[in-house]
């Protein structure tokens, strides 16, 4: 379904409810992909009596607009406030949790920092928060309509099958333009400008081998926040899909779970 933001933008929105929730969890997707790819990790959740709700940014997967385009930054955590309160409404007086990763953990980060202490807690899996590791190259400012590649190869996941699955997905972003960069950059220094604004209940994970985020963007946002209730864990061996590496994903969502619980 569509679901309209408070600018008129319809974000492509999904709900998966158990039979009786215990709380809810909103999902925030990286850059280039889309919800559909947290598949496995939503039906874990679900089986364990927790509300998932998903989005598509803008300029991604199904949400309508031209692909790989993005406009202001504010849209990320903006866009973000709309569905949290959208999940809200729909199942109401229940503890609501955020987790995101990659660009998602940026924009929950930024989220947290902008509209403080709306959600129970949130979890930053690889989360862009910094720039150290120089993906698309130096800092500077992209032409909106320049295109640059969207994959990011072996660096992802240790798993070739699910490599290529990514790759084979119709819904992916194969190019990302100069005007999704220069959001995701902004998102980037507001997240490091405003680290002193997070409050929150936060869950930071990161894999020790991711070569698209690095692990010391994580490691600085966890040093620079303000919340007194934080915790960095670092997964030795994994790469940046931490949330869909086959050798640990269901030992990632247990960790998450059991977090939520002692924060509900």
């Amino acid at each position: 379904m569509l679901l309209e933001t408070i600018d008129g933008q319809q974000l492509f929105v999904r709900q998966n409810l158990p039979v009786a929730p215990a709380a809810i969890l909103v999902i925030v997707h990286g850059l280039g992909g889309h919800q559909g790819r947290y598949d496995y990790m939503t039906n874990y959740f679900v089986r364990h009596h927790v509300a998932v709700y998903r989005y598509d940014h803008r300029g991604h997967g199904q949400t309508p607009g031209p692909h790989g385009v993005y406009g202001d930054f504010n849209h990320f955590p903006d866009d973000l406030k709309t569905v949290v309160d959208w999940a809200k409404k729909n199942t109401p007086h229940l503890p609501i949790f955020v987790v995101g990763h990659s660009l998602g953990g940026g924009t929950a980060m930024a989220f947290g920092a902008k509209y403080p202490q709306t959600v129970n807690g949130i979890i930053s899996v690889g989360a862009l928060t910094r720039y150290h590791h120089q993906i698309f190259g130096p800092v500077r400012h992209f032409g909106d309509d320049e295109t640059i590649s969207g994959s990011f190869g072996d660096r992802s996941n240790s798993s070739a099958w699910i490599r290529q699955d990514y790759q084979d997905d119709p819904l992916n972003l194969t190019e990302i333009k100069g005007s999704l960069l220069n959001a995701a950059m902004d998102l980037v220094t507001f997240n490091r400008t405003h680290a002193v604004d997070f409050v929150d209940p936060v869950l930071i994970l990161h894999g020790a081998e991711d070569g698209v985020v690095s692990v010391t963007d994580s490691m600085d946002s966890y040093r620079e926040i303000s919340s007194r209730d934080k915790e960095l864990h670092i997964y030795p061996f994994l790469r940046h899909q931490v949330l869909n590496e086959p050798s640990r994903r269901l030992a990632v969502y247990q960790e998450i779970l059991d977090w939520m619980k002692k924060h509900g």
